[in-house]
């Protein structure tokens, strides 16, 4: 986060149950996948779907200690593996044969994850943007339809309503205003050049 170099994350450190060939794997192009290696039939497992011989060859990587002893080369050999497939399938071919994976979800799509669009998003109509998704908390209130009452507004939207219902201007002087440039619809540049 600093640009200094980060140590070697937790599944490298020593503990009761080790997780080698584990993390955070990228698949191609903003396409990850994670998984982790919890056991030596997890590991049989990903050995299979990766079908790397060189895994096959070396019986030390049948155990935890073995795994543990080549984690750096296993990452690379799992990364150059994963580099050219696709998160979401792979992430189902290891959950069905018992290895917990799972595609990332990238934050710019969430709102097409089932999941999260029953959750977080609700669909708004904008004059300018159109039908979008909108992201909203997590949660909802008894009695409550959504969170939101309407779309952002655009630039002048509530001039009148505020201006006259508000601060009690009468029409002539919110016409000035809008002639003298202190208020529009528009950004003024936009104004200038029309």
């Amino acid at each position: 986060m600093d640009g200094e170099r980060q140590a070697p994350g937790p599944d490298r450190q020593p503990r009761a149950r080790p997780r080698p060939a584990g993390g955070l794997r990228g698949c191609g192009e903003e396409n990850w996948l994670a998984l982790t290696v919890t056991d030596d039939a997890a590991w049989a497992a990903l050995k299979q779907v990766a079908g790397l011989a060189r895994w096959d060859a070396d019986a030390s990587l049948d155990h935890v200690a073995g795994r543990l002893a080549q984690h750096d080369e296993l990452d690379r050999e799992l990364a150059a593996w994963m580099s050219g497939r696709d998160a979401t399938e792979t992430a189902a071919l290891l959950r069905a044969r018992g290895v917990p994976a799972a595609a990332m979800t990238d934050p710019r799509f969430a709102h097409e994850h089932p999941q999260l669009a029953a959750r977080l998003f609700e669909t708004v109509t904008h004059p300018l943007a159109g039908t979008l998704p909108l992201p909203v908390l997590p949660f909802r209130f008894h009695g409550r339809g959504g969170w939101s009452r309407s779309a952002a507004p655009t630039l002048g939207r509530h001039n009148t309503d505020i201006l006259a219902g508000e601060l009690g201007l009468d029409e002539a002087e919110i016409r000035k205003l809008a002639e003298e440039n202190v208020i529009g619809t528009a950004p003024l540049g936009a104004r200038l050049r029309s």
